[in-house]
């Protein structure tokens, strides 16, 4: 399952927050989900962590820092069709038997400037990278909003900023988020299975709570002078889609289509 946080250094010292403190608080309310292991890393103007539940590679670790550390990144849950990623992101891991962890596929697909790659995830996740050159953090969730990517906005209406994002709500708020009233989130949790804050993001002073603009795309947080943040959609080069995947031909029998499915996943 995991959790991931992270939050602006810069905004942490301005709320009078010790920034690692604070992030090893959020982290510790977030071992619930990831018992397994938690890190910590400090990329560019950005904290990253990860409390990290070991389904699969033990071994590993979150966040994940690329040599020689430019790039670091976390992510939630998994991405199913892993391998196809690993074909196209660096050939040659597909064919391991145990391929290098999935949080490694959204950290690459932004080191080589492939914004497509990151449409093309498939599964439960929710991920972050920060790039320490440019500061600049590119983050997205699942289509279906199934793993949870809570994000905290400060700044007025128009000039609104992300600041924070978190796997729950108790983990922002360990870094100064008010947590709403039930009335203004349990009804849309119940409803559809994730709450939307987006109505909050114009109203009233501090940081607020906000859903993931938008479900399976990658957002970014653009690094301005005074390392200023504003919401744009980054860019996604026209690319020609890449030629299907050879599958083996389609089993007739339940069993056997089953099992094809998981080995492809």
């Amino acid at each position: 399952m995991c959790g991931i946080v992270g939050a602006r250094h810069d905004w942490l010292l301005r709320r009078g927050l010790a920034p690692e403190p604070a992030l090893r608080d959020a982290l510790a309310r977030l071992r619930w989900r990831g018992p397994d292991g938690a890190g910590l890393v400090r990329i560019g103007p950005w904290w990253l962590g990860c409390a990290r539940l070991a389904i699969t590679q033990r071994g590993s670790r979150q966040p994940v820092v690329r040599r020689p550390g430019r790039f670091a990144g976390v992510l939630n849950g998994a991405v199913t069709n892993a391998r196809e990623l690993w074909s196209r992101l660096l050939p040659g891991a597909e064919r391991r038997a145990a391929p290098p962890n999935d949080a490694w596929l959204p950290l690459l697909a932004v080191e080589r400037g492939d914004r497509a790659a990151l449409l093309r995830l498939r599964g439960h996740h929710a991920y972050a990278v920060v790039d320490r050159d440019s500061g600049e953090l590119v983050f997205g969730q699942d289509r279906f909003g199934e793993k949870p990517l809570w994000c905290l906005v400060d700044g007025p209406a128009d000039a609104t900023t992300l600041v924070a994002f978190a796997s729950t709500i108790p983990a922002l708020a360990a870094l100064g988020a008010t947590p709403p009233g039930p009335d203004d989130w349990l009804g849309d949790l119940l409803r559809t299975g994730f709450a939307d804050f987006a109505a909050q993001a114009a109203a009233g002073p501090g940081p607020r709570l906000v859903a993931v603009p938008a479900r399976g795309e990658p957002f970014a947080a653009a690094a301005l002078p005074a390392w200023a943040t504003k919401w744009r959609p980054p860019a996604v080069p026209a690319q020609p889609a890449p030629p299907p995947a050879e599958l083996p031909a389609e089993p007739a029998e339940l069993r056997e289509r089953f099992l094809a499915g998981v080995a492809r996943c």
